[in-house]
């Protein structure tokens, strides 16, 4: 079976009150089952009010993907973080491949 790119959402909270209490889920990428990268809602501090989306990629040398954090840029929605996401762990994979 080939290798591939798939989001997978985060699990819900577990147990009653939390999941009553749980706020929007993001999204990890993963490879081939692992984890490469994670795309979130960002907050508002305290308020809990949505600012935006960003992303990140842990440092995952064996892959050729370096550390990456967007949450100082956030986009205004959680499918242009993904994109962003994916397009930039494909080019860092394409080039350690090159």
């Amino acid at each position: 079976m080939a290798k591939r790119l798939t989001w997978r959402k985060e699990p819900d909270e577990q147990g009653r009150v939390a999941r009553a209490c749980q706020d929007e889920r993001g999204y990890d990428l993963r490879y081939d089952g692992r984890r490469i990268g994670s795309a979130y809602p960002k907050r508002n501090g305290f308020d809990r009010t949505i600012a935006g989306y960003y992303w990140v990629t842990p440092d995952d040398g064996e892959l050729g993907i370096p550390l990456r954090n967007t949450a100082g840029t956030p986009v205004a929605d959680i499918e242009t973080a993904k994109a962003d996401c994916m397009a930039y762990v494909k080019g860092c994979m394409a080039r350690k491949e090159g």
